[in-house]
């Protein structure tokens, strides 16, 4: 790998150089005793891919604890380079999911997966767009399952796909910037991200129109003076709220629960009953 990078590099020393990983470009890992040592290192990238199948366990294990394990997979054979001896870009050149049978297990991969990318600002790339073969493997008019487009090329397989993917087409942080950061409160099953209305309710919307929130200890801060609260009834409705330091302090303390990290919960809630969000709660700085 290096004699080819430094042959790529004597060659054309603009390119970016992409390095794969083992095991179907799944494993980088032994790179944590074997440095690559390439130079120059502003050059070097790496890739990795993921599929469902890898991950075979959602049907019959609780799916946030399939996707605690599958995350720390991820971190442990490929996630560890953004921040390995300096840091390197990874680049998740190929996943996906037969999007003709759709499977919840898939889904579950994807919402899974869809928080990974959100948490790092990975970019990737989906396999894939085609929908068919000319010809494959000898067979003329072949079709592919994990394709974006249909058969035909004249429509789409996976009409949720632009909603879904919406906030991993945007730039989600950025070092270079200036502006402050802040959090979104990201719904990864729809592909949104929660906003806060004119009338103090909170709503699943585009998430470039999301609201900025920050954690200040158990207390989730929208705007310095505002905080999410419970409103303990049934239903589990959500406000945001100037109250932030009232005696019932639980309705607006929050802890993270599952295993995870996807949900949140009040950390007692008076009534008795819980109120929890399908989100992910992530330092993302948008930039509009």
């Amino acid at each position: 790998m290096r004699r080819a990078a430094s042959s790529i590099h004597q060659q054309n020393p603009n390119v970016l150089m992409i390095f794969s990983g083992l095991d179907y470009a799944v494993n980088l890992s032994f790179l944590k005793k074997i440095p690559l040592n390439v130079e120059p290192r502003n050059k070097v990238v790496f890739e990795a891919h993921n599929y469902p199948y890898w991950v075979p366990n959602w049907d019959k294990e609780p799916t946030n604890s399939v996707c605690a394990s599958m995350k720390s997979g991820l971190d442990e054979k490929v996630g560890f380079v953004l921040s390995n001896d300096g840091g390197a870009p990874l680049f998740i050149t190929e996943f996906g999911m037969d999007l003709i049978k759709r499977k919840d297990s898939d889904e579950r991969w994807l919402t899974c997966l869809l928080t990974f990318l959100a948490e790092r600002d990975i970019d990737w790339c989906w396999w894939g767009l085609h929908g068919s073969y000319y010809l494959r493997e000898g067979n003329v008019d072949v079709g592919e399952p994990f394709g974006l487009y249909n058969f035909y090329w004249n429509g789409t397989n996976y009409p949720q796909f632009t909603q879904r993917f919406q906030l991993l087409l945007n730039m989600i942080q950025d070092p270079s910037s200036k502006a402050p950061y802040s959090n979104v409160l990201y719904h990864p099953q729809s592909g949104l991200c929660v906003k806060s209305d004119q009338n103090n309710q909170i709503e699943l919307s585009d998430c470039k129109k999301a609201s900025g929130w920050n954690q200040e200890g158990d207390k989730i801060k929208l705007n310095g003076n505002q905080c999410l609260k419970s409103l303990g009834n049934e239903g589990g409705s959500v406000v945001v709220s100037t109250d932030c330091s009232s005696s019932d302090s639980s309705s607006t303390s929050w802890k993270f629960i599952s295993d995870s990290g996807l949900h949140l919960q009040p950390r007692l809630d008076p009534t008795g009953d819980t109120v929890s969000f399908n989100v992910a709660a992530h330092r993302i700085e948008f930039l509009l």
